[in-house]
Formats: C-alpha cells, structure tokens, sequence
C-alpha cells in the first residue's frame, strides 16, 4: 500500500515556501491536511494537500463571479481553497465547484485527498478562461452563475 504522507520538507519544496513558513501557517491548511503530533513535535503531510491560497485577491464582500475565478485561480496555482476561507457557506461552495466540474472548468483528481479543492485540478478550458479579457469572462461566468442561481430556487421550492 502507498504512503500516505509525504514529509514536511518535500511538502515546502513542491509549494515553493521554507519549512518554518509552513510550521508557522500550520494551522491555516485543511483539517487532516497537516498535523502537528504534540508528542513528537512532528508533523505529518497528507499526500494531495495544496498550500493554502492567498484570499487578499478576494474582495471582503464577494461575489458569485469574483468566487467563482477566485476557485480557477487558486487551482491555476495548486493552491487550496474552501467555503470557510471564502467565508460562503458550504452549500454554495459545492454547488460552484459542481458547475465548475459540469462546464468543463476543472476537474476530478485522484489525489485522495477530498479536503476543499484538493481533490480538483483546473482544465485547459478553465485556464483558457483565466485569460480571457474581462468581457468574455463575464460572459462564460455568467452562465455558470445562472445555473447556481437555477440549482438554489429548485431547492428552495423543494
């Protein structure tokens, strides 16, 4: 059976950051993402776990579009990414990531690991989309966000 960890230094060299940066940001990783044994004073990498993304780029107060390329772009850059860190509810999340997958954006990996967006790589399609110009962003977004929008008001008159 593969291990199912990778070490702590291996983990800071595929992100590109120092050992002592992901010792100091421990606690912001996915639950099971990275744990801290308090015994040992060692730490363990659960293979798959993504660095988390830098949520500065999202607006305080955001919106189903600026959610919805913030989720493309932290896959572009093998970051991670969830509903808590988003500050939407879990619901919303897994209803965008849901269109996203449908639409072609992104897709299932088979990394095992199912925390946020670790279990999802971006496709082609959705890196052409992060370089699109505003205007044809707006436009393939929207549809995306009409199918949200559709998915809530069914479930409401559930």
């Amino acid at each position: 059976m593969p291990e199912r960890y990778i070490s702590l230094e291996e983990y800071a060299k595929q992100n590109g950051v120092s050992v002592n940066c992901v010792k100091r940001k421990h606690k912001k990783h996915p639950i099971g993402g990275i744990e801290l044994d308090e015994q040992t004073k060692t730490y363990r990498v659960l293979k798959g776990t993504r660095y988390p993304y830098d949520l500065r780029l999202l607006s305080k107060q955001p919106t189903t579009f600026k959610s919805l390329l913030t989720i493309l772009d932290a896959l572009n850059h093998s970051r991670y990414i969830d509903a808590m860190m988003m500050k939407i509810s879990e619901d919303s999340f897994q209803a965008m990531m849901s269109e996203l997958l449908e639409k072609n954006l992104i897709k299932k990996n088979n990394s095992g690991n199912t925390f946020g967006t670790n279990g999802y790589d971006i496709t082609l399609e959705g890196g052409r989309e992060l370089q699109k110009g505003k205007d044809q962003k707006i436009e393939t977004i929207s549809a995306v966000i009409g199918n949200i929008v559709g998915m809530g008001k069914m479930m409401q008159g559930a």
